[in-house]
């Protein structure tokens, strides 16, 4: 017969394969290695760090949540990642011995210098989805907690916190 014989999908995998075939992810990844190759060549002359080659697997991977994305908008894009409506903020200190004007001493901590960071962390696997540094007396804890959860209110995620972030006002 003739015209275009193009098999009718029984899966929603099979109506992708469609369009996004083996050999188009076989050119994505062989593209994004080269341009991998050719920033680590051509734009980094001091150290180029580690890069592993992209696989056929990892790209169609990477495609798949693309499309899930677009599918299942989050209020930004970053939260993508993550699943759960609840969250938990926090502050933390990351160990730091260096020199830094914004490192703080914490002798209850078991790493006593480091930097203090307010977390916004997804409640159930701990996912950090924002954090704030703490750079001084500046910001209220009014302000920190407005700037990391800004994105969520309104959006029906749970906020769980410590005493040390609750105030009357």
């Amino acid at each position: 017969m003739p015209g275009l014989n193009v098999p009718t999908p029984t899966t929603i995998l099979g109506f992708l394969q469609l369009f996004i075939t083996r050999e188009l992810l076989v050119y994505l990844a062989a593209e994004t290695n080269a341009y991998a190759y050719y920033m680590r060549k051509e734009m980094c002359r001091g150290d180029k760090g580690s890069w592993v080659p992209v696989t056929v697997q990892e790209m169609a991977i990477f495609l798949g949540l693309i499309i899930i994305m677009g599918i299942f908008p989050a209020p930004e894009r970053r939260m993508c990642w993550q699943t759960e409506r609840n969250v938990s903020l926090d502050e933390g200190l990351m160990p730091y011995k260096g020199r830094l004007s914004i490192k703080t001493y914490n002798p209850q901590k078991p790493s006593k210098y480091g930097i203090k960071l307010y977390m916004l962390c997804e409640a159930k696997s701990g996912y950090v989805i924002d954090f704030l540094t703490y750079g001084g007396s500046t910001s209220t804890l009014k302000d920190i907690v407005f700037t990391l959860m800004g994105p969520l209110l309104d959006k029906g995620y749970h906020v769980f916190m410590d005493n040390y972030y609750n105030s009357i006002e």
